[in-house]
C-alpha cells in the first residue's frame, strides 16, 4: 500500500497543465504521427497542442491541418515531415521558424495589425512571408513555391531572395533558381493541392483566387536569413550513461553520445567536417586526422569517416588502410562508413513508415520502453574500434498495424564468436479507432540477448610483456623454466599465460546471457500522459565449463505511470515518470543498457581474470519504486532516475540505480553572444548501478562510471576544442579498485 501511495501521488503530480492558447492540431487525416525532442513519441489527435521543438510526420494519404491563435492555417500534406523550431509572440512581431524536411504543405496566414516574420526552412531553401498564402513543395531536385496572395521572399545561401506574388509560380534548386518567378498555371496549382484534403479553398482560399495573374509589386521585405534548426542536445563522451527516457518506442537522439562526424547544417544536402588529435590504439598513442563529409537527402542520411593516423614518428600507419588479405580490405571499407540511415525509427514504431534502418554506429537503441535494452550505444571505443551494427524496424498496415524491431551491436563480434541481438514484435490492434486510447494502444513482446559475453574483450599489441624473461614466448618453454627456476627456490617466476592468452581463453567460453519479455502502453490525455507496463525474464542455460550456476531470475513493472507539464507557450518545464517494481532472482532491469560494452566483461578482483556481467548480479526478491524527473531550468536541462528496491523478507534496503545528467541549453546560449562564442556545449553526467548500502552512494565501484563532455569554440570560428572525460573503476593485479581515466582533446571544424 506504501507503494501504491506513493505511485498515486505521483500521478497527480504529472497531470498535465493544458495551456489555452497556442498552435494546434485542427483536424488529422489517416496515419500522423507526433513526437515533441525528449519525450515519447505516438499518433497525433485533433485539439492537440503543437509545441516549440516538436514535430509531425505524415504517412501516405495522409494529412493534418495545424491551426494558429490568429486563425492562421497550415495543412501538412501527404509523406510529409514538418517541424516546428521556434515561435514568438511579442506586442509588435510575430515571429517563427518552420522546418519541411520533406513533403509539402499549405499556408494561409492572416493579416494581423502587427508585423509578422516566418521563416520555412527546406533542406534547399528559405522561405520568409508575412500575410499570406501559399503552397510550398520539397523535393530533391527543386523546391517549388506557388504563391496566392500577398509576397514570399524565396532564396537560399547561394541565392539573393527573390520576391514572389500572388498568382505566380517559382522553382528553386540548390544552385539556384531553375524557374524564376511566373504567372501560375492551373497544372502548377493542381500539383501543389494533390493529396491535401480541400487543396487552397480549404484554406479559404478559393483556387479562382489562385489562377494566373499578374503580380503586384510587392512591397520590401526583409532578406531571410539563412537558418538551420536547433540541434539536438547530445552527449559526445563516449560511454555516457543510460538516458531513463520516458517510455518511448526509441530513446530520444538527445541522450546519444556523438559517435558521428558533426551533421551537415540544415538546409545543405552535404556537409564536411575535420577532426584531428591524439588517440590511443593498441596501447600507442597516434594522431588521427579525419575528414567527415555527409550526404543528406530527403529520408536518406550517409556519413562517412575517412581517417589517417601518424604513429610516434610522425609516420602514417596502414591501420584503417589495409588491403594485404581479403578479411583486412573488408575491414578497411567498412571502417569508412560511420552510418547509413533511412527514415526514423518512430516514424515506424509510432507512425506510418513502412521502413527505418542504420548501418554502422548505434547511438541508442530501445526497445519497448527499456526493460531490457535502454538506450544501447556501440560507441563507446570510438575512434579506435568503429562498431558496424544494424538498428531495423519494419511497419505494415494503417488501422491494425503490426511491426518488428531488430538490432545487432557489431558484425565484427563474429570474429568473437558472438554478438547482441535484439528484437520486439509490436502490434496498435486498435489503431483505427475513434477512440484516442484505443487507437493508441500498443503491445509488444521483445528478446535481448549476448551470445558471448567475453566477446567484447581485445587483444592488443602492448600487453605481452612477462613478470621475467619477456623473450620467452611459448608457453611450454615457460613451463619448464618455471620449474627449473622452482628447484632452485624461485617460484612463480613468469605468468604462464600472457595477457593476450588470458583474453583469447575467456573468449573461447562463448558465455551465453539473455532476456525475453512483454510490454505495453496506453497514452492518455492526447499523449501529455501515459500508463504502461512491462516484465522481463533471464534466458541463461547452464554451460558445462562455462557457466556452471544459471542467473535465473524475472521481474516486472507496472504500473508505470508519465506526465508532464508545460507553459502556455508549450514549453515543457517538467517531466515525471514513477514505475512500482518487482523482481525476484537474479535480475537486473534494464540489463543492455548505455553503458553495457564497458561492463559486458569486466577484469575480476584478482585483475588477471575476467567476469561476465551476468555473474556480478545478487539475488533476492526485492520491490521498490523506480522515478525520472527531467526539470527545465533556463540555462540547463537537468534529469535524473534512481531506482530503489527492498528485500521483501525483511524491508531493509537491498538495491538501488542512481543516474544523473546535466546540459546546457544551447538555445539559451545563443541569445548570450559573449558566452556563445566559447562555450559551444557542456554535459555532465553520473552513474552508478547496484548500489547496495544508499550510504556509501558516492563510494566507487565497478559500477560507478562519471565524466564530461566539453565543446570550446575559438571566438565563434567554426574551430572547436573537444574535451571528453570519463572515469571508471578496475581491480588491479592485486585486487585493488583503482581509477581507470580516460581524456581527450581534439580538434574540429566544419569546413563547409
Amino acid at each position: 500500500m506504501k507503494h501504491l501511495s506513493m505511485l498515486a501521488l505521483a500521478a497527480m503530480l504529472v497531470l498535465p497543465a493544458f495551456p489555452q492558447e497556442g498552435i494546434r492540431v485542427n483536424k488529422v487525416k489517416g496515419a500522423v504521427a507526433f513526437q515533441k525532442r525528449g519525450e515519447p513519441g505516438g499518433a497525433v489527435s485533433a485539439g492537440q497542442i503543437l509545441p516549440a521543438d516538436s514535430q509531425i510526420q505524415t504517412g501516405e494519404g495522409a494529412s493534418a491541418e495545424i491551426k494558429f491563435p490568429d486563425g492562421s492555417i497550415i495543412t501538412v500534406g501527404p509523406s510529409t515531415r514538418f517541424r516546428l523550431s521556434t515561435v514568438t509572440y511579442g506586442e509588435g512581431l510575430d515571429s517563427g521558424k518552420f522546418n519541411i524536411d520533406y513533403g509539402k504543405i499549405l499556408a494561409k496566414f492572416s493579416k494581423i495589425e502587427k508585423k509578422r516574420d516566418y521563416q520555412f526552412i527546406t533542406p534547399t531553401s528559405v522561405a520568409g512571408v508575412r500575410g499570406t498564402a501559399f503552397g510550398l513543395g520539397v523535393s530533391q531536385g527543386a523546391d517549388q513555391l506557388v504563391v496566392t496572395e500577398g509576397t514570399v521572399a524565396l532564396g537560399n545561401d547561394r541565392t539573393p531572395p527573390q520576391m514572389v506574388g500572388a498568382g505566380q509560380f517559382a522553382a528553386i534548386g540548390q544552385e539556384g533558381f531553375s524557374t524564376p518567378p511566373r504567372p501560375s498555371t492551373p497544372a502548377d496549382i493542381k500539383t501543389m493541392e494533390d493529396g491535401v484534403p480541400g487543396g487552397f479553398a480549404q484554406l479559404g482560399q478559393p483556387a479562382a483566387q489562385a489562377s494566373p495573374a499578374p503580380a503586384p509589386a510587392p512591397e520590401p521585405t526583409p532578406a531571410p536569413k539563412e537558418t538551420k534548426p536547433a540541434p539536438e542536445p547530445a552527449s559526445k563522451a563516449a560511454g555516457a550513461p543510460a538516458s531513463s527516457t520516458p517510455p518511448s518506442q526509441s530513446a530520444p537522439a538527445k541522450d546519444a553520445p556523438k559517435s558521428e562526424p558533426a551533421a551537415a547544417p540544415a538546409g545543405k544536402p552535404f556537409g564536411m567536417g575535420f577532426d584531428f588529435g591524439p588517440v590511443v590504439l593498441d596501447g600507442q598513442t597516434m594522431t588521427r586526422i579525419a575528414l567527415s563529409p555527409e550526404l543528406r537527402l530527403g529520408k536518406f542520411r550517409m556519413g562517412l569517416d575517412l581517417e589517417v593516423f601518424l604513429d610516434g614518428t610522425g609516420k602514417p600507419s596502414n591501420r584503417g588502410w589495409d588491403f594485404s588479405s581479403t578479411q583486412a580490405a573488408l575491414d578497411t571499407i567498412l571502417r569508412k562508413i560511420t552510418y547509413i540511415q533511412w527514415s526514423e525509427k518512430l516514424a515506424v514504431t509510432g507512425g506510418s513508415d513502412p521502413v527505418f534502418f542504420r548501418v554502422g554506429q548505434l547511438e541508442s537503441v530501445t526497445l519497448g520502453m527499456g526493460y531490457i535494452m535502454d538506450g544501447y550505444n556501440n560507441g563507446l571505443r570510438y575512434p579506435a574500434e568503429k562498431a558496424l551494427g544494424l538498428d531495423f524496424a519494419l511497419g505494415v498496415g494503417k488501422g491494425f498495424r503490426l511491426g518488428f524491431e531488430y538490432m545487432i551491436n557489431n558484425f565484427a563480434d563474429l570474429a568473437n564468436q558472438g554478438m547482441i541481438m535484439g528484437g520486439r514484435l509490436f502490434v496498435n490492434p486498435f489503431g483505427g479507432s475513434q477512440s484516442a486510447i484505443l487507437k493508441g494502444l500498443q503491445i509488444g513482446g521483445a528478446f535481448a540477448g549476448d551470445f558471448n559475453q567475453y566477446a567484447g574483450l581485445r587483444t592488443t599489441s602492448a600487453g605481452n610483456a612477462y613478470k621475467v624473461f619477456p623473450t620467452i614466448t611459448s608457453r611450454d618453454n615457460r613451463v619448464t623454466l618455471n620449474g627449473v627456476l622452482s628447484n632452485m627456490g624461485v617460484n612463480n617466476a613468469l605468468d604462464l599465460e600472457t595477457p593476450n592468452e588470458v583474453i583469447n581463453r575467456f573468449i573461447a567460453k562463448r558465455d551465453f546471457f539473455g532476456m525475453w519479455g512483454a510490454d505495453f502502453k496506453v497514452p492518455l490525455i492526447k499523449n501529455a500522459f501515459q500508463v504502461y507496463g512491462q516484465m522481463a525474464m533471464n534466458i541463461d542455460p547452464a554451460q558445462a565449463g562455462v557457466d556452471e550456476v544459471a542467473a535465473t531470475g524475472w521481474g516486472f513493472s507496472a504500473p508505470g505511470l508519465y506526465g508532464s507539464i508545460g507553459l502556455a507557450d508549450g514549453t515543457r518545464i517538467f517531466s515525471l515518470k514513477g514505475e512500482f517494481r518487482r523482481q525476484t532472482g537474479l535480475f537486473n532491469s534494464g540489463y543492455f543498457n548505455r553503458n553495457y560494452d564497458t561492463v559486458r566483461s569486466r577484469p575480476d578482483a584478482t585483475g588477471v581474470g575476467y567476469l561476465a556481467n551476468d555473474s556480478v548480479m545478487t539475488g533476492s526478491t526485492y520491490s521498490g519504486v523506480y522515478g525520472w524527473a527531467e526539470l527545465y531550468l533556463v540555462l540547463f536541462y537537468g534529469s535524473a532516475s534512481y531506482e530503489a528496491l527492498f528485500a521483501e523478507s525483511t524491508g531493509t534496503f537491498g538495491m538501488g540505480t542512481f543516474q544523473a545528467k546535466l546540459v546546457f541549453n544551447k538555445e539559451i546560449l545563443k541569445k548570450v553572444p559573449a558566452v556563445s562564442k566559447i562555450l559551444n556545449n557542456f554535459e555532465g553526467y553520473f552513474v552508478k548501478r547496484n548500489i547496495s548500502n544508499p550510504l556509501l552512494f558516492w563510494q566507487p565501484s565497478p559500477d560507478m562510471t562519471w565524466g564530461y563532455d566539453l565543446d570550446l569554440q575559438l571566438g565563434g570560428t567554426p574551430v572547436h576544442v573537444l574535451n571528453r572525460f570519463q572515469m571508471t573503476y578496475q581491480y588491479n593485479a592485486q585486487g585493488v579498485l583503482t581509477e581507470q581515466s580516460f581524456f581527450s582533446a581534439n580538434v574540429a571544424m566544419k569546413i563547409f
